[in-house]
């Protein structure tokens, strides 16, 4: 079984930058898809990042504004191909029920635009 098939929540594509951060730097970098369980997102090696590395934060802004902003506390579960797949420890509800609200809308064909009101 593959990691694809292990996944439990449904993954939307995302395509727009995000915000890894650790304690010590910050990396802005594509984002490729999300879930209320994690992400994957874009991954250069020289970053030094390994598998297990939980002390980071992922920051997706939702508008061109900042006015809506998902932020999770993630593991590092693997880099592949300049790809890292993030594991969610933690979210806050404001941040899921933004989450939340826009993975329903893709899934029910809505059309999202940068100034979608929660």
């Amino acid at each position: 079984m593959d990691y694809d098939e292990k996944r439990q929540n449904r993954r939307m594509p995302y395509h727009r930058s995000c915000t890894l951060s650790s304690r010590y730097q910050d990396w802005k970098t594509p984002l490729w898809d999300v879930s209320n369980s994690g992400a994957l997102i874009g991954c250069e090696e020289h970053w030094g990042l390994f598998a297990g590395d939980d002390d980071l934060t992922l920051t997706i802004p939702l508008d061109d504004n900042d006015e809506f902003v998902v932020r999770m506390k993630v593991r590092l579960i693997y880099v592949q191909d300049e790809k890292a797949g993030l594991e969610c420890l933690h979210i806050d509800e404001e941040s899921l029920s933004f989450l939340e609200r826009l993975i329903e809308a893709h899934f029910d064909g809505e059309a999202l635009t940068p100034s979608w009101k929660i």
